[in-house]
């Protein structure tokens, strides 16, 4: 018993001694870790090559693996993707650096009518409206029972942004970032 009171005693003491240290290095800590975050969630690039600065880069294999399918699309149909999305920015030095990563961009419409105009790029009916189509679905339109090919029935490439959920549309540019 009485070993067993020496030892909780000790332990106690050790525990007590130690909080105003373990206390100041997590205060370190959590000061480090919020500097790091304030510059990897910051709207602009930092210009500096230094090792505690914010880096973009597309060099990840998932962007390496999307871009090889997706840059020949965004070349016929001129949408923009972003492939350069993966930022990050490093805390400490040495053995003690810890590497913060956040992908970004996430190919939402910039503004309101890139609801309709961004998903019409991707219909591939859409590009026969600019090829003409549209007199011959008139032209087409005013044969007996064929009124359904007129192009104000049937709309190639057609694009409803009214489906879309009220809170997902965009207010303002701001807003749609």
């Amino acid at each position: 018993m009485v070993e067993m009171l020496i030892l909780t005693s000790t332990l106690l003491t050790v525990f007590i001694a130690s909080v105003p240290f373990l206390s100041h290095a997590l205060t370190i800590n959590q000061l480090n870790m919020d500097s790091a975050r304030a510059r990897l969630w910051q709207p602009v690039l930092l210009s500096s090559d230094s090792d505690n600065e914010l880096r973009v880069t597309s060099n990840y294999q998932l962007s390496t693996t999307v871009g090889q399918v997706l840059r020949p699309l965004t070349r016929l149909t001129s949408l923009q993707l972003p492939f350069e999305n993966l930022y990050s920015t490093k805390i400490g030095s040495g053995d003690n650096a810890k590497l913060l990563v956040r992908l970004f961009d996430d190919w939402s419409a910039s503004v309101p009518q890139g609801l309709v105009t961004e998903p019409a790029k991707l219909i591939p009916l859409g590009y026969l409206n600019n090829a003409g189509i549209r007199s011959v679905q008139n032209i087409a339109g005013w044969l007996p029972n064929t009124r359904e090919l007129a192009s104000d029935q049937l709309q190639l490439g057609y694009v409803n942004d009214q489906v879309v959920p009220q809170h997902a549309l965009c207010g303002a540019p701001q807003s749609c970032r």
